[in-house]
């Protein structure tokens, strides 16, 4: 096939689907508005990442229907009504997947777009025209992503080398641009730190004993103020850590959309989080992170942004087994999350995120 031409272009993304992943894209859509720098782009998007959309780099944010019940008819009808969306706000020239999906590719297969980039597992490769064999094991996720453009439109380097300082200058993510439609809240007048304790997997969420256990160390450390952060399931964490009087903690989950809170995200002396979005949102807007892991694989998901990343593991036999819940039946359940003190955790950040 030839190579497109990068004249003025209508362009549709499937994003993609969870926050982190959405994150670690932010090189790709860099990359996609670098070369093609007329293009009308849209971000096809599930609702829950919709307002982390970068807006700095895209056109239009188009939200995809999504089924409301689990049974196959609403998924099919729900589809079915992205499909038909996405061909409304056409017409488009190219259209990109960028989850690894028979959904994904089947809604920019019903858009109409004459080229549409993705993927090629065996269900979906007649849905597409430009299709790239996936081997993402052996690469970070923000490079997958970076792999499903032509190989004349790629960089040079890796996606993972986004952030490094470009002559001199470190790079940043211009959050009031991309995410300037949303208001923000007001940080700590004080120096602070931030705390994500949440996550969806179960398997990639460290016990809250041991953040309180931590935040007190903290405190009593260095005497700066913590702030909970995280969304409407996160708030019963934030409540049982912030009823710990002694580590002194504020909670602000629950209080909007993430991007309300990127002052907090900019100013943080830094971010103690588990292996969630909330850990990649944390890097790219510029706070030094500290990732707590567990079955998730560093080489593959590890945040990426101009805030300086650490990342504490247990390397037992099965890890990292990359699943939401463990399956392990030769020793106990979750020992890769259980086995990380407070103490390991707290010296990582001493000696690293405040050492410097």
């Amino acid at each position: 096939m030839a190579e497109p031409s990068t004249a003025r272009r209508r362009i549709l993304v499937r994003t993609p689907n969870w926050i982190g992943d959405q994150v670690m894209a932010y090189p790709f859509f860099h990359r996609l508005r670098e070369v093609f720098p007329e293009a009308h782009i849209a971000a096809f998007c599930v609702p829950w990442v919709e307002h982390i959309q970068f807006r700095n780099l895209v056109d239009e944010v188009i939200a995809v229907p999504v089924p409301r019940q689990r049974s196959l008819w609403e998924k099919w009808t729900s589809l079915e009504a992205a499909g038909h969306v996405a061909r409304l706000r056409g017409p488009w020239d190219i259209a990109i997947s960028l989850p690894n999906s028979l959904t994904a590719a089947w809604q920019i297969f019903r858009s109409g777009a004459s080229e549409r980039w993705g993927y090629a597992g065996d269900t979906r490769r007649w849905l597409l025209t430009r299709r790239v064999k996936h081997d993402g094991q052996t690469r970070h996720r923000a490079d997958t992503y970076m792999q499903i453009l032509p190989e004349s439109l790629r960089p040079e380097s890796s996606a993972c080398d986004f952030w490094q300082p470009v002559a001199g200058d470190q790079r940043r993510f211009p959050a009031d641009e991309a995410w300037g439609g949303f208001p923000v809240l007001a940080p700590p007048q004080r120096p602070f730190w931030i705390l994500a304790p949440g996550s969806v997997a179960d398997s990639r969420r460290w016990p809250v004993e041991r953040f309180g256990a931590l935040a007190r160390r903290i405190v009593a450390e260095t005497g700066m103020q913590g702030v909970v952060i995280g969304g409407d399931s996160d708030a019963p964490l934030a409540r049982s850590l912030c009823a710990d009087s002694p580590a002194s903690l504020i909670d602000y989950t629950a209080r909007g959309p993430i991007p309300i809170l990127r002052r907090h995200l900019q100013q943080a002396a830094f971010t103690v989080a588990n292996d969630s979005g909330l850990a990649h949102v944390a890097a790219l807007c510029g706070s030094p992170v500290q990732v707590i892991c567990g079955a998730g694989n560093p080489r593959h998901t590890r945040p990426l942004g101009p805030g300086r990343v650490q990342v504490i593991s247990t390397p037992i036999r099965c890890w990292p087994c990359e699943r939401n819940t463990c399956e392990r039946t030769d020793g106990p359940a979750y020992e890769c999350l259980d086995a990380i003190t407070p103490e390991a955790v707290w010296r990582q950040i001493r000696d690293g995120l405040l050492s410097g």
